[in-house]
C-alpha cells in the first residue's frame, strides 16, 4: 500500500503517469489494494472489489491503471486469488470478469488499444491458469491429507478393539482358570 500510494505521488502529472487529481489517484490506489487485505473472509468478493475499483477509476484517470506497476500486480493477484478458488464457476466467472475490466481499462486508456488488451487478456490469463492448477493441487493435497487422518483414526479404533477383545480373551481364561481351581478345592 505504501508503495502504491508513493508510486502515485512521484508519478503524479509526469509524461505517462497519473493525470488525475491526486487526492483521486491516492483514493483510488487505495480502493485497489485495501480490499486484498480481506481475501481470507471473502475470497471471491475481494478480488471481484478490486476489479470493480480498477474499472471505476480507470472513468476518471485513464493513465492512473495501466502505468501502475502496484495497480497492475493487484489486478493480477485478484485474478490469482478467483483461480484459486475452488468452486469452479466462480473462477471461470471471475476470469470472465477480469477480462472485462481489462476491456474497459484498455478502453478508458488514451494510448490504450486493441494490442494492449490482447496482451493484457493473455497475461492475465496466463495468471488465472496458473493459478487455477496450483489451487487444484493445494484441494488435492488437502483431500489427500483428511483421507490419512481419517485412516489414522481407524487404524487407532481398530487397535483399540483389538485390545479389549485381547483384555475380554484373557479375562475369560483367568475366569475359567479360577473356576477349575475353585472347583478341585
Amino acid at each position: 500500500v505504501g508503495f502504491g500510494l508513493a508510486e502515485v505521488t512521484v508519478n503524479v502529472h509526469t509524461k505517462n503517469g497519473p493525470t488525475g487529481p491526486l487526492w483521486f489517484d491516492l483514493l483510488a490506489t487505495l480502493a485497489i489494494l485495501l480490499p486484498l487485505f480481506l481475501r481470507r473472509r471473502f475470497p471471491f468478493g475481494a478480488p471481484v472489489a478490486v476489479g470493480v475499483a480498477i474499472a471505476l477509476s480507470s472513468f476518471v484517470d485513464g493513465h492512473l491503471i495501466p502505468r501502475g506497476l502496484v495497480t497492475t500486480l493487484a489486478g493480477i493477484a485478484a485474478l490469482v486469488l478467483i483461480g484459486t478458488l475452488r468452486d469452479r464457476t466462480q473462477a471461470t466467472a471471475g476470469l470472465a470478469f477480469g477480462i472485462g475490466i481489462t476491456a474497459v481499462v484498455a478502453h478508458n486508456d488514451p494510448n490504450g488499444g486493441v494490442g494492449n488488451f490482447i496482451f493484457s487478456s493473455i497475461v492475465f490469463s496466463i495468471a488465472w491458469t496458473i493459478a487455477s492448477l496450483v489451487g487444484r493441487k493445494f484441494h488435492e493435497a488437502e483431500i489427500a491429507r483428511e483421507r490419512a487422518h481419517r485412516a489414522e483414526r481407524e487404524r487407532e479404533e481398530r487397535a483399540r478393539l483389538a485390545v479389549s477383545d485381547e483384555r475380554a480373551r484373557i479375562a475369560r481364561e483367568l475366569h475359567d482358570v479360577v473356576g477349575h481351581s475353585v472347583s478341585v478345592m
